[in-house]
């Protein structure tokens, strides 16, 4: 899908659902919101943005936002744009449905509802909804931002149409190019996202497709991993203690086939004093049926008072020591994930930074850090000793 006449302009301000305030040419323009959503996270001020240009007369403004900039990933924001998308990735059978769509409708009617798309193969009866996903954080991409009946009601409709013969399909498109998994956003709305898991298991087939977008265009480009389950960070209890020493264990020898001199000896983590931990609530579990992950959150740690280096934003922060991931839960983004349940407990006690140090050798870890958007600080000195690079990140507290 294609933009014509695309202009470059500096985001001010959202001044309602459908209108924003815009510099163009260093001037100040109202401009065409065309998503509803909240989009928090990318209508921020001085953001670089993106806007389709149209001079006729019937129209309010000039201008259509269509794209924004968030740490260096360009955003469609464009509502209309994904069924658009998806109908030219479906004439080009770039989309993996498991089998030939020889026809298709837009808008058709089923019961009571329309659905965005009739599909028709051989001995094949399908529909499909297309939803589009702007929110992203930390390489994950989540949906909804909002609360959404629409989408609840959608959902519903389509475990109904399997009850009538159809297949039914729920496509998934994410509006920018850079996250590697989808997760349903229980935070947001949970009735809707636990829904999804249902009629998923009953049926409804799940498909995530990421986007390439420039200032100019939007199209379709690889189908990415996706997660139903009902993941939360919760306090850790007395009952978890073997799952979180097998976790340290776990963490221990990976690090010493990196060659790293981290978690090693009489430093490899252990819970001699899990009993003060759980008295003070500082540690924690990553749940996914099973824990997965953990991690220490304390909202002061002396070591970071003494930094060869600087911490920018300020020292209403939480902390973030122990962090590793299960053995055998490794490389299927849990680290992210709990980088996104700490982030978000941070906000709710009201904290504008984390903070957390590793190893200057430990290299997979500062990859990931640095891609979530932390910056190094400088290096700490662990019980004043032990070196340690340590990295921040400032968050938006709503």
């Amino acid at each position: 899908m294609k933009y014509q006449e695309i202009v470059k302009g500096i985001f001010i301000e959202r001044i309602n659902r459908f209108i924003g305030k815009v510099i163009i040419d260093g001037k100040e323009e109202l401009v065409y919101i065309p998503n509803t959503g909240r989009c928090e996270e990318l209508f921020i001020r001085n953001a670089q943005c993106y806007l389709s240009k149209n001079d006729s007369p019937k129209r309010k403004t000039k201008y259509t936002l269509t794209s924004i900039l968030k740490n260096e990933i360009l955003i469609n924001v464009d509502s209309t744009a994904p069924n658009n998308v998806v109908e030219e990735a479906i004439k080009e059978n770039k989309i993996d449905f498991g089998f030939e769509v020889k026809s298709y409708k837009r808008e058709f009617k089923f019961d009571k509802s329309r659905f965005d798309f009739y599909l028709e193969g051989e001995n094949k009866k399908a529909f499909l909804e297309v939803k589009g996903v702007t929110l992203e954080n930390n390489g994950l991409a989540s949906f909804p931002d909002a609360p959404t009946k629409r989408g609840l009601k959608h959902i519903k409709e389509l475990s109904m149409a399997i009850d009538e013969g159809y297949d039914a399909y729920i496509l998934f498109l994410i509006q920018m190019h850079g996250p590697n998994e989808f997760f349903p956003n229980y935070k947001r709305h949970y009735d809707f996202a636990k829904e999804l898991e249902m009629d998923n298991q009953k049926g409804v087939k799940v498909l995530v497709y990421d986007s390439l977008v420039s200032p100019y265009e939007i199209k379709i480009l690889d189908k990415i991993n996706y997660n139903l389950d009902h993941i939360i960070l919760r306090l850790a209890e007395f009952s978890d203690k073997k799952a979180i020493e097998k976790i340290y264990d776990d963490g221990s020898k990976s690090l010493h086939a990196m060659g790293v001199d981290q978690w090693q000896g009489s430093y490899k983590p252990n819970l001699s004093n899990m009993q003060e931990l759980l008295n003070k609530e500082e540690l924690f579990v990553l749940e996914d049926k099973v824990p997965v992950a953990t991690a220490i959150l304390q909202t002061y740690d002396s070591d970071y008072e003494d930094i060869r280096g600087e911490y920018l934003y300020g020292k209403k922060y939480l902390s973030i020591h122990r962090f590793a991931v299960a053995g055998n839960h490794r490389n299927k983004g849990y680290a992210r994930k709990l980088l996104n349940k700490i982030e978000d407990l941070a906000v709710e006690m009201g904290l504008n930074v984390l903070r957390i140090d590793t190893h200057k050798d430990n290299y997979k870890m500062q990859h990931i850090l640095r891609s979530c958007g932390f910056r190094f600080a400088g290096v700490i000195y662990f019980k004043g000793k032990l070196p340690r690079d340590s990295f921040e990140k400032p968050l938006r507290i709503k």
